[in-house]
């Protein structure tokens, strides 16, 4: 046999073996297995390390490099402190840089401008050098992970400037945005009294964002809203019987009486700089032995002034005929959405909206149809003149 016949003999044999069921079976074993390979890459692209909820997969290297890098990275700081933060954080490595970075940025400082901080700190700095020849014996592929990820840089998705992974923080589908962008949405709708922080991805993603990563890219007073908000939403979704709050701050307690038993409400948040005692009909400061309306009409007979600047306030303002939350329009149409609760209203009448627009008219108003557009500057210069003559 020629050279020639025994190569297209042996091209014969792997083309009867490729189609045999074993070559087929090892086939789709090598296809599962570059699948694998695949999926588990696309994983550990996926991992956000500043979380402490997620799988430790280094060695016993992997804490002593924590402890000796975390040293470098704030050297002012005593090494028992460090060992205590990294138990607080699974003695992982980027979640416990984080927290304290964030912490050395936000410890309030006294009247002679020092800074008060949990720990005192350390006299003289920690030297590099001190385990410059233990580093050369370590090592550990994990953490070595973690380091190469907090210092890369990625695009902000709303701002697209660059910054570290650790000023970025990623939705359920990795979208990522910076602190200040995070903080600048969330103000608003904080500032709605809405919690539910969702993504901002132009392609329409709006995931919410998980609470445990909020930490890292908000600040601490922003950060407490966020909880505060949160807070009392949940308690008005539980739908608490007897539950009051106080007209003042955000104190609540449940009541055991009904009102007209004790219309008195005790804020018991001196702390907060309230503690004030409050009339639950009208949500007022205590007026006994007057009632609601004696206390109302002796408060507009002493202030007349302030009663009529009150009257014109109110003028502008317009309060949701569910919630009663108050809001001011600027501009746009007289279909109005309540920035609390959702619930769609008039802006002329002030009623519900039943049927979309079919209760406006583009053009004239009538006793049937408000205007669907005018101009709101002349609508509150009228409304507050109004509201300033009346007696």
């Amino acid at each position: 046999m020629g050279l020639s016949e025994a190569r297209g003999e042996g091209k014969k044999k792997e083309k009867a073996y490729a189609s045999s069921g074993r070559g087929q079976q090892e086939g789709k074993q090598e296809d599962r297995w570059a699948d694998y390979i695949m999926r588990m890459r696309e994983e550990k692209e996926k991992v956000d390390y500043a979380s402490k909820i997620r799988m430790f997969t280094g060695t016993q290297a992997y804490h002593e490099l924590a402890l000796i890098h975390l040293q470098a990275d704030f050297p002012h700081i005593p090494e028992s402190y460090l060992r205590e933060s990294l138990q607080l954080n699974r003695r992982l490595y980027v979640p416990t840089h984080l927290s304290l970075a964030v912490s050395e940025a936000e410890y309030p400082t006294d009247r002679r401008g020092r800074t008060k901080r949990p720990y005192t700190p350390s006299a003289v700095p920690y030297d590099p050098t001190t385990h410059r020849e233990r580093l050369n014996t370590l090592a550990d592929q994990a953490f070595s992970e973690e380091r190469a990820w907090l210092s890369k840089t990625l695009e902000c998705q709303c701002c697209f400037s660059e910054y570290p992974q650790s000023k970025l923080a990623p939705c359920p589908f990795n979208h990522l945005f910076c602190s200040d962008c995070i903080s600048r949405y969330a103000s608003t709708k904080l500032g709605e009294d809405n919690a539910s922080l969702e993504c901002m991805h132009s392609s329409g993603c709006a995931e919410p964002y998980d609470p445990s990563v909020l930490p890292r890219v908000l600040p601490r007073k922003l950060l407490e809203q966020y909880e505060r908000v949160q807070q009392r939403l949940e308690i008005e979704q539980a739908g608490i019987e007897g539950l009051e709050e106080c007209p003042f701050c955000e104190f609540k307690c449940v009541m055991e009486v009904s009102k007209e038993e004790d219309s008195l409400f005790w804020c018991a948040n001196e702390e907060g700089g309230c503690g004030l005692l409050s009339c639950r009909l009208c949500k007022k400061k205590d007026h006994r032995p007057k009632s609601c309306m004696e206390a109302e009409h002796d408060d507009l007979l002493l202030n007349g002034r302030h009663a009529i600047e009150e009257a014109m306030t109110r003028a502008l303002m317009r309060n949701c005929p569910k919630c009663s939350k108050a809001f001011i329009k600027e501009s746009g149409c007289n279909k109005m959405t309540c920035p609390k609760c959702g619930t769609q209203s008039r802006y002329v009448c002030r009623q519900v909206v039943k049927n979309n627009y079919d209760h406006f008219d583009q053009m004239t108003a009538s006793r049937q149809k408000c205007l669907l557009f005018d101009k709101v500057e002349e609508r509150h210069a009228a409304e507050v003149r109004e509201a300033e003559e009346k007696p």
